[in-house]
């Protein structure tokens, strides 16, 4: 299943230069995984009851353009095969370009 969710760049994703900073796609990444989880019953609340949890271990960025302010970012999420101790999910962001 994939999910998909949109993020409209604010001034408040900038760096000094204008372009989004690179931190904000991790944000948006962290963001877009627990809406994903919310719509798959499997969110904050669930995993807590049964004792468990989930955590972005590691991810692998490759960047071509760096968006500005008035642009708008949609990202598309979904889980990959499952490890005996990982759930790993892929993502993909594009801009309107």
């Amino acid at each position: 299943m994939i999910f998909e969710k949109q993020y409209p760049i604010d001034t408040i994703h900038l760096d000094c230069f204008g372009r989004m900073k690179p931190s904000m796609i991790l944000y948006f990444a962290q963001e877009v995984a627990g809406s994903h989880c919310d719509e798959l019953g499997c969110n904050w609340d669930a995993m807590a009851a049964k004792g468990l949890f989930w955590a972005v271990i590691r991810h692998r960025i490759q960047i071509q353009r760096l968006p500005r302010a008035g642009e708008t970012i949609t990202i598309e999420t979904w889980p990959m095969p499952t490890t005996k101790t990982c759930y790993p999910r892929s993502m993909e962001a594009r801009d309107g370009q």
